[in-house]
């Protein structure tokens, strides 16, 4: 399975999205990466997703590589990168008691919204 581009358009596997320019070069990730068969086989299962209109979460213990495969994926499609962070005391307290779902953050522009679901009830 190969990365490629050709005619404007990024092939990975049998998935396929157009380039565009993006409005900030700065924001896109410059990463080195070394592409292996298993990579490739995640970021055309990540492309396609995206394509379908998905949300990507990538779960797994730190360092195992989450952030590398996106920035591989967001540097090849030209596609710029934003984060957002909660503290980690937010987030030892939040992992103990409650529970955040994708539908629960709502981009407001630069500021993103957080709806607390309780994971058990008393």
């Amino acid at each position: 399975m190969d990365i490629y581009i050709e005619r404007g358009m990024l092939h990975i596997g049998n998935a396929s999205v157009y380039l565009q320019s993006p409005r900030n070069v700065e924001l896109v990730p410059d990463v080195v990466f070394f592409d292996i068969p298993k990579h490739t086989l995640l970021l055309e299962s990540l492309l396609k997703d995206y394509l379908l209109g998905e949300h990507l979460l990538l779960l797994g213990n730190q360092g195992v590589g989450k952030n590398k495969l996106i920035d591989r994926l967001l540097m090849l499609t030209r596609r710029e990168r934003s984060l957002f962070s909660l503290s980690l005391s937010l987030s030892l307290s939040l992992s103990l008691s409650l529970s955040l779902s994708l539908s629960d953050l709502h981009n407001t522009g630069s500021i993103y919204n957080c709806t607390e679901i309780p994971l058990f009830k008393v």
